[in-house]
């Protein structure tokens, strides 16, 4: 009887180890990013959001009409020429 006991008492507590002996490791599996590293990225990033807006800022707006866009859509044979007579009578802008 007492050898069952013992035998049933070491076969909890090897389950018991087995099932709990990850518990708490989480922290190992993904160390966190050392500091240098996540103040090098921050600063690789902030580097190329200044080189965008310098480039925003410095750089001319692209233009969605070429020069001669009123003198072409002015033309009856125009897809656009409804649309420009609206324009000349003040309807749009």
């Amino acid at each position: 009887m007492l050898a069952r006991t013992r035998f049933l008492w070491l076969a909890g507590f090897v389950l018991f180890l087995s099932a709990f002996s990850v518990n708490g490791t989480e922290e190992f599996a993904n160390p966190p990013t050392p500091l240098p590293v996540k103040a090098g990225e921050q600063i690789a990033t902030s580097l190329v959001d200044l080189i965008f807006l310098f480039d925003r800022v410095a750089s001319d707006p692209p233009t969605a009409t070429s020069r001669d866009y009123l003198e072409r859509i002015s033309t009856p044979s125009s897809p656009l020429y409804d649309d420009y007579l609206e324009y000349r009578r003040g309807r749009i802008s």
